[in-house]
């Protein structure tokens, strides 16, 4: 399965195990990445969402694919 992104006018397909669900997220809610991140998480993360029950991690597509700029 893919997930397409799109960046500086570019598509990319992301190749990833599984889609649980689509949500729709405020941007207040929106937080930076907490100092107990780990640290292969926050490198390729802009910041986290708190959900109920656990932390979802925002990717950062252009440190992930290695973008410059």
């Amino acid at each position: 399965m893919s997930v397409v992104a799109e960046q500086a006018g570019e598509l990319y397909a992301l190749l990833v195990d599984d889609v649980a669900e689509v949500m729709s997220l405020s941007s207040c809610d929106f937080e930076q990445n907490p100092p107990t991140l780990p640290a292969a998480w926050s490198a390729y993360s802009t910041g986290i969402y708190r959900l109920q029950d656990r932390l979802l991690a925002v990717l950062d597509v252009r440190k992930l694919l290695k973008l410059e700029g």
